[in-house]
């Protein structure tokens, strides 16, 4: 299990309030098509051939798609800061997918992973190792040490209310909380002991908020 950081800023706009609306994330870089079933090398040759002229550093921009679409794994956590802000969101990450109606240059949110959010974190309670790694203002990076060192253990249960402030407040449906339950549901039949686990701990918190 690993931690990322990502910017709330891809293709150049912050979307940090859809992030967290509509439940993922996303890198820019449209144009480039559906990378799911990509291999390293032919994903490497197809930016360089899109973005090869364009970008100021072609290889580490390759480098950071490569990561998010081949290096991220469902069940690892992510951060994600908010612009000129003292607070960094948490999620629990899912699988990469390709949305087609966003690749353009417009959008560029084609490049997808759902997220569970789980918690609204104050900056300054981050440990001052993990603070130095978001500084650093990477479009995505995997945190060096292991995930365990972050100190992030008392905001990774999810709660049913990830203290999400008024003007980037999740609005979920009825209809979407109950896709949501049924998924939860089957990841509680999943082989993968971890997976059963956070999936109780989802339900049960959602649980606990009805009554």
């Amino acid at each position: 299990m690993k931690l990322y950081q990502m910017s709330s800023r891809p293709n150049g706009t912050d979307r940090l309030a859809s992030f967290l609306e509509d439940n993922f994330v996303c890198i820019g870089w449209p144009g480039i098509g559906d990378l799911e079933h990509m291999g390293s090398e032919e994903l490497r040759k197809r930016f360089a051939a899109v973005y090869g002229k364009v970008s100021a550093d072609p290889d580490e921009a390759a480098a950071g798609v490569e990561l998010f679409v081949h290096g991220m794994r469902d069940g690892d956590y992510v951060l994600v800061a908010v612009e000129d802000g003292g607070y960094v969101y948490l999620g629990d990450l899912g699988d990469y997918f390709y949305d087609e109606r966003y690749d353009n240059e417009q959008d560029g949110m084609c490049h997808r992973r759902g997220v569970t959010w789980l918690s609204r974190i104050p900056r300054d309670e981050l440990n001052p190792a993990l603070r130095e790694w978001l500084n650093a203002g990477a479009a995505v990076s995997v945190y060096p040490l292991p995930a365990e060192e972050a100190g992030l253990g008392r905001w990774l249960i999810p709660t049913t209310e990830p203290q999400i402030s008024r003007t980037e407040r999740v609005r979920v449906d009825i209809k979407t909380i109950e896709e949501a339950l049924e998924v939860l549901k089957l990841a509680l039949r999943s082989e993968d002991p971890e997976r059963r686990e956070r999936a109780a701990a989802a339900i049960l918190g959602y649980a606990k908020g009805q009554y």
